[in-house]
């Protein structure tokens, strides 16, 4: 299942910030391969991201976090 069909299913549990935008499991997704792959060139560098990992915890973001793992998974 790719990640556009993931978002249309309810938004897969999206989180609405507070400046009310969204962010989805492709925001994720897109975040942690980024940061996987510079991980693997520059190991050991501090990396900054938009989205935090915080958002992902708890299970208000049970749907998000499964549909996210499926997502990033898939990514070789």
């Amino acid at each position: 299942m790719g990640v556009r069909k993931d978002m249309a299913l309810g938004a897969s549990g999206a989180i609405v910030k507070e400046d009310k935008s969204p962010v989805t499991v492709a925001d994720f997704a897109a975040q942690a391969v980024v940061a996987a792959t510079l991980e693997q060139a520059f190991a050991g560098d501090a990396l900054v991201g938009e989205e935090s990992s915080g958002e992902l915890a708890g299970e208000q973001a049970a749907t998000l976090r499964a549909a996210l793992t499926r997502q990033v998974s898939t990514v070789s």
